[in-house]
C-alpha cells in the first residue's frame, strides 16, 4: 500500500489518538474515575436575544449567574410556576430556512430556576449522589419528590447495541415490558413510571435536565410508550431527532447547547465503555469524520455517541410510535431514514424494530376497505396520516381545574355577557364511554349547563360574548385578525375606522381590535411569518388547519399574557370531553415482533383505552414545534407548550369552536369554508339539543337569541304524523339548549354530524323519538352556523 493511501488511516489514527487525549485532560478536570457518580448536567445560562426595535432588530447578551447554596429545607414544586422563556432568534441560512444563530457554550454555570412570580430560586448544584447515598441530600432537598440520582442513571444507561457483538446489532435491543404486559398491569408498575413521567417533567421545568440533553428524550419518550401514550412518545423522539440532528450540523440554531450537553454528559459515563467505543472506530467497521472546526473538543466522542446510540433509538421510537397512532405515511418514511442512517454508519446492518414497522404499515394498509379510498401497498406516499389517541386530563396535568369548585368564577365571567343567565351542574349522558351493545343503560357524568335566571321572552338577545382566540384560513380574504369580523368596504363610511399594525400591516377593523390585539396576542406574532402556515389549505384539510391555527394562536396569547396556556380564561373551563377512564383496566402495552407486524395488535399499545381524539403527525408534533420556533419560544427549553399541553387544548377546542364561512353577505364575496373559527368560552357551556331554545349568530361577536318557536318533529309508523312544536321562550330556571349541527336534518344524518362533538349519538329527546318513529322526512338546509365537530358532549 503506497503512504498515499495510508493517508486517510494515518489521520483517523490521529483524530482518535487527539480525542483520547483531550479525553484524559477532560476526566482530569472532572477528577473522575473509571466509574463515575452521576452528576446532574449543568446548563448554559446564555440568554436568547430579544426583540429591540421594529423591524425585528437582535442583539446577543449573555447572562451569567453564580449558583448559590440550597438551603436544606424541603420547598414543594409551585403548582402553577411558569417556566422560564428561552427566545430563539431567526436567521437565514444557507436552504432558505430562518434559524436562530448558534450560541456557543463553552462555560456552562448552573441554570437558575425562575418562577412565574419573577424571583430567582438559587440554581441546583451540578452533583448529584445516588438514591442510596445521602452524604448530598442538600443538593436535591428542593425538589425531593424529583429522584434525578436514578433517573439519571436511566438516561446515562441508553445504549442502542454493544457494538462490538454484530449479532446483538443485527436484532437490536428490546423495549423494557410492565411486568404483566398484554395483561391487566400492576398499578405499582403504573405508579411508578407516573411518578418517573411527573419527576422528569419537573426536572425538565426547573432546570435540573436540560432540555438539550438527548438521552433523557429518549428515555422520556420509553416511558410514554410503556405507559400507552404512542402520541406522546413520538413527540419526544422527534425531538430527539431534532436534536441529534443538530449535532451534526454546526451551523443549526440548537448547535452549541446540544453539543455543550453532550461535552457534560459522556464524561460521567465509565472510562472503560468510552475507550472501547472510540477503539471500534478505528478497529472496527468504520472511522470517525475528521471534518471538524478547530477548538472543538470531544467531537469524536459526540459523534460516536450521537450516531450509534441517539439516533438510531430516535429513529426506532418515532416510527414505531406513529405507526401505532395510524399515521402510517409518516411511520414509513422515517423508519426507512432509519434503516438508511443504520446503512450508512453499521455498513450495511439492519434493525428489526424498523423492518417490522415498514411490514406492519404495508399489514395495515391492506386491510383498510373503503370504497372511497384504496392505497396500492407501495404507494407509501398516499398512506393515511390520521389516527384516534387517547383523550384525558393527563394524571401529571395540574392546570385542568375542578369547574364544579369554580363556579362562583365563572359565574363571574357568564354576568358580563350574558346578565339574565347562570352556570349549574347537571347530568348528562358520557356518550363517549357508552356502548349500546353491551350497556343495558346509557351512563350519566355530572357537567355544568347554562341556566335562565328570570323568564326570557321570544326574539330576546341573551347572550353576547367576543373572543381574541380566533383562527381563519385564508391568507387574502379581508377579516380582522382580532375578532375574524369582515373589514368593511373600501367606499363604506366604517372604512375609515380599520387600522393596521406599523410593524407588520396586519389589519384590524377598528382601534380597539388593534388595542385588544397588542394587549393579548400580537406582540408573538408580529412580523414573524406566521400567516404563510395553514393558510389556503385544501377544502379537505380545512378543519385541521383551524384547530391548529387557533393553537397557534393560543400559544401567542399565553406568550404575551406571561401565563401557561391552559390559564388562558378562554379555555381554562372548557371541559375536552375528556374520558376518565379508570387505571385498574389499563393493559400494559406489548412491544414484540408480533405486535409491531400485526396491524390487529396496534391498537394495544394505547393500553386498551378508549381513544376519541384525532391526532395526526404533521398538526399535533411537527407544526406546534414549528410554530414555536417562529415564535422564538424554544420547544426544549420552555416546558408551558410540550406537546401534552397542546393536545390537551386540542381537546378542548374540538367540539367547542364555533366555526363559519367568511364574506359578507351581499357583498358578493363568495362563502369558501370552513374557514373562520373561534372559542367563545361562555357560549360553549350551553349544552346541545337537536330541539333547541335558542339560535346562534356570530359576526363580530357571537350572541344567542331566544327562538320564537320549537323544531318540527318529523316521524312515521303507528303514530304516525308530526309531533307539534312546543312554544318560543324559556322559563325561569329552564336550561339554554345551544345546537352543534344542521338541525333540519333526519335524525341518522343528525346524529352523524354531532357524533364528533358529543362523543357518540345524540340522545336528546327528539332523536330517541324520531328514531322510535322511524323517521323519513327532513327539512330544507339550515342557513345558521353550526359547530365544528369533534368536542365534547357538554362544553
Amino acid at each position: 500500500m503506497s503512504p498515499l493511501d495510508m493517508d486517510p488511516y494515518q489521520k483517523s489514527l490521529e483524530d482518535v489518538d487527539a480525542a483520547l487525549k483531550r479525553l484524559n485532560a477532560t476526566l482530569a478536570s472532572y477528577k473522575m474515575s473509571s466509574t463515575t457518580k452521576p452528576a446532574v448536567p449543568d446548563s448554559s445560562n446564555t440568554q436568547r436575544p430579544v426583540s429591540t426595535s421594529a423591524p425585528k432588530a437582535r442583539t446577543t447578551q449573555k447572562v451569567k449567574t453564580e449558583a448559590k447554596e440550597i438551603p436544606v429545607k424541603p420547598t414543594p414544586v409551585p403548582k402553577r410556576d411558569a417556566a422560564p422563556k428561552t427566545k430563539v432568534v431567526p436567521q437565514a441560512n444557507g436552504n432558505g430556512n430562518h434559524h436562530a444563530a448558534p450560541i456557543p457554550s463553552p462555560a456552562l454555570p448552573p441554570k437558575p430556576i425562575q418562577p412565574s412570580n419573577g424571583h430567582v430560586v438559587p440554581a441546583i448544584p451540578s452533583t448529584v449522589a445516588p438514591d442510596n447515598d445521602r452524604s448530598h441530600v442538600e443538593s436535591i432537598s428542593e425538589h425531593p419528590q424529583a429522584r434525578p440520582g436514578r433517573l439519571w442513571q436511566e438516561v446515562l444507561q441508553v445504549r442502542f447495541c454493544d457494538r462490538s457483538s454484530n449479532e446483538i446489532m443485527l436484532h437490536g435491543p428490546g423495549l423494557a415490558e410492565m411486568k404483566k404486559a398484554g395483561q391487566e398491569a400492576d398499578l405499582e408498575d403504573i405508579e411508578r413510571l407516573l411518578e418517573d413521567i411527573t419527576s422528569m417533567h419537573e426536572t425538565f421545568a426547573h432546570g435540573i435536565y436540560d432540555g438539550y440533553v438527548i438521552p433523557s428524550r429518549i428515555v422520556l419518550s420509553q416511558k410514554y410508550l410503556q405507559l400507552g401514550y404512542p402520541d406522546l412518545a413520538a413527540g419526544e423522539a422527534y425531538k430527539a431527532l431534532m436534536l441529534c440532528d443538530s449535532v451534526r450540523d454546526s451551523a443549526d440554531i440548537y448547535h452549541g447547547d446540544v453539543v455543550a450537553q453532550l461535552h457534560q454528559l459522556i464524561p460521567q459515563i465509565p472510562l472503560v465503555e468510552r475507550i472501547r467505543q472510540l477503539k471500534l472506530d478505528v478497529e472496527g467497521e468504520k472511522a470517525p469524520p475528521t471534518s471538524r472546526a478547530p477548538g472543538e473538543d470531544m467531537d469524536v466522542e459526540v459523534d460516536v455517541w450521537c450516531r450509534y446510540h441517539y439516533l438510531p433509538w430516535a429513529y426506532r421510537l418515532l416510527s414505531a410510535s406513529l405507526m401505532f397512532c395510524a399515521c402510517l405515511k409518516s411511520a414509513c418514511y422515517y423508519a426507512r431514514m432509519g434503516m438508511e442512517n443504520l446503512e450508512k454508519s453499521m455498513e450495511g446492518q439492519r434493525d428489526s424494530w424498523l423492518d417490522d414497522v415498514i411490514t406492519g404499515c404495508h399489514s395495515a394498509v391492506q386491510q383498510i376497505q373503503h370504497p372511497e379510498y384504496v392505497v396500492l401497498p407501495g404507494d407509501e406516499k398516499n398512506f393515511p396520516e390520521l389516527g384516534m389517541v387517547r383523550r384525558e386530563v393527563y394524571p401529571w396535568n395540574e392546570w385542568e381545574p375542578d369547574r364544579l369548585e369554580e363556579l362562583p368564577e365563572i359565574n363571574a365571567m357568564m354576568a358580563e355577557v350574558a346578565p339574565k343567565l347562570e352556570v349549574r351542574a347537571t347530568e348528562l349522558p358520557a356518550l363517549a364511554v357508552y356502548d349500546d351493545e353491551d350497556d343495558e343503560e346509557i351512563p350519566m357524568c355530572t357537567q355544568l349547563g347554562v341556566f335562565a335566571k328570570e323568564d326570557i321572552a321570544p326574539g330576546e338577545i341573551i347572550l353576547s360574548e367576543t373572543s381574541v382566540l380566533t383562527a381563519n384560513n385564508k391568507l387574502q380574504d379581508s377579516l380582522c385578525d382580532a375578532c375574524n369580523a369582515d373589514l368593511p368596504a373600501l367606499d363604506s363610511p366604517a372604512a375609515s375606522e380599520v387600522r393596521e399594525c406599523d410593524q407588520c400591516e396586519t389589519v384590524f377593523c377598528n382601534a380597539a381590535c388593534l388595542e385588544k390585539a397588542e394587549a393579548t396576542y400580537h406582540r408573538a406574532t408580529c412580523g414573524n411569518d406566521l400567516d404563510v402556515l395553514l393558510r389556503d389549505v385544501p377544502p379537505e384539510e380545512a378543519a385541521e388547519s383551524l384547530y391548529t391555527l387557533l393553537l397557534m394562536r393560543a400559544i401567542a396569547m399565553a406568550d404575551v399574557q406571561d401565563c401557561h396556556p391552559l390559564e388562558l380564561d378562554e379555555v381554562r373551563y372548557i371541559w375536552g370531553d375528556f374520558i376518565d377512564e379508570p387505571w385498574q383496566d389499563f393493559v400494559a402495552p406489548k412491544f414484540s415482533h408480533e405486535s409491531r407486524v400485526d396491524p390487529d395488535e396496534h391498537d394495544k399499545a394505547h393500553g386498551d383505552i378508549v381513544r376519541t381524539l384525532p391526532w395526526s403527525f404533521e398538526h399535533n408534533v411537527r407544526l406546534p414545534i414549528q410554530i414555536l420556533e417562529r415564535m422564538e419560544i424554544d420547544p426544549f427549553g420552555e416546558t408551558n407548550y410540550d406537546l401534552w399541553v397542546c393536545n390537551t387544548l386540542f381537546a378542548k377546542f374540538r367540539g367547542t369552536a364555533s366555526a363559519r364561512l367568511s364574506g359578507q353577505k351581499g357583498s358578493g364575496t363568495r362563502a369558501r369554508g370552513p374557514e373562520v373559527s373561534a372559542v367563545h368560552p361562555m357560549w360553549c357551556l350551553a349544552n346541545h339539543s337537536c330541539d333547541p331554545n335558542v339560535t346562534w349568530e356570530w359576526g363580530t361577536n357571537i350572541e344567542l337569541k331566544v327562538r320564537g318557536e320549537g323544531v318540527q318533529w318529523h316521524g312515521k309508523g303507528e303514530e304516525g304524523g308530526v309531533r307539534l312544536k312546543r312554544e318560543g321562550g324559556i322559563k325561569k330556571g329552564e336550561e339554554i339548549l345551544n345546537h352543534y349541527c344542521d338541525i333540519e336534518l333526519p335524525v341518522r344524518e343528525r346524529r352523524e354530524w354531532a357524533s364528533g362533538a358529543l362523543g357518540g349519538d345524540c340522545q336528546c329527546e327528539r332523536c330517541v323519538w324520531e328514531e322510535r318513529h322511524e323517521v323519513g322526512a327532513g327539512g330544507e338546509d339550515s342557513e345558521e352556523g353550526s359547530n365544528d365537530d369533534d368536542g365534547s358532549d357538554e362544553q
